[in-house]
């Protein structure tokens, strides 16, 4: 088999072992990640588990490599198609929040699994979260509003994630659009996207 199929072959069986993880964890909770339950679910021997994740911390970390990937991805794609000035680069975060429910069973399975785990495999996407924050705040003079941003959409990420939101389709509605007049507000002549 040349190695281009054998490649392609590996990574889809190790995508299946990291939806079941996901999956598992979405439906039973974190406690019940094992690799057991998770070669169960993939339907996969836990050799072939372990041959991917030979401990569940690697397991682990997969989640979150991958869930960091796809977020990083979509910002990326959603921060090129919103303009390079510092404005639309805080709209375009503001907008992926919006559309980020898709995937919050994904985002929400690898968190959960990491805290409940070792909560030191959450430094990566704490590492990121903080390198975003830096990025847009550096030398802006309204760096506090820049913060109560960011904070409010982290906020009502975590909210949903865990299932605690207060918000009505109607509220969501209109605190995305408040969130938009405050960045509609600032002054771009002051602030440069670094």
């Amino acid at each position: 088999m040349p190695n281009a199929k054998l490649d392609s072959l590996h990574g889809k069986r190790r995508d299946l072992i990291l939806d079941a993880a996901e999956s598992l964890v979405m439906t039973l909770g974190a406690a019940h990640l094992t690799m057991d339950a998770v070669a169960a679910r993939a339907e996969v021997s836990k050799g072939g588990v372990l041959h991917h994740f030979p401990t569940k911390a690697a397991l682990i970390q997969a989640m979150l490599d991958r869930l960091l990937a796809i977020f990083e991805a979509d910002l990326d794609v959603v921060a090129r198609a919103s303009g390079t000035s510092f404005k639309a680069q805080l709209r375009a975060w503001i907008n992926l929040t919006q559309t980020i429910d898709v995937r919050l069973d994904r985002i929400c399975a690898a968190l959960l699994s990491a805290s409940a785990n070792d909560p030191e495999l959450l430094k990566p996407f704490a590492v990121m979260m903080q390198d975003r924050l830096k990025r847009y705040q550096l030398g802006h003079p309204s760096d506090g509003l820049v913060s109560v941003v960011f904070t409010a959409l982290d906020g009502y990420w975590l909210f949903n994630a865990l299932g605690l939101s207060p918000l009505s389709e109607s509220s969501k509605s209109a605190f995305f659009s408040a969130l938009l007049e405050l960045v509609d507000g600032l002054d771009e002549a002051t602030m440069s996207s670094n």
